[in-house]
């Protein structure tokens, strides 16, 4: 078995290629999306009116 190093032969590669590909989400994926989104909403308007502070009377 041959090995080289990664220095050894990075010349010889060709440069990376990055493609993004962007895809409509099917109806469920956009339910479920949708769901999610709303849940995190109202976590987030409720952490707006009472934020997160360590509470005193704990363990």
């Amino acid at each position: 078995m041959l090995r080289r190093k990664k220095e050894e032969v990075e010349g010889d590669l060709p440069g990376r290629t990055i493609n993004n590909y962007f895809v409509s989400m099917t109806e469920e994926q956009a339910l479920r999306y949708d769901e999610y989104n709303s849940r995190v909403a109202r976590l987030m308007a409720m952490t707006k009116r009472r934020p997160l502070r360590k509470n005193a009377t704990c363990c």
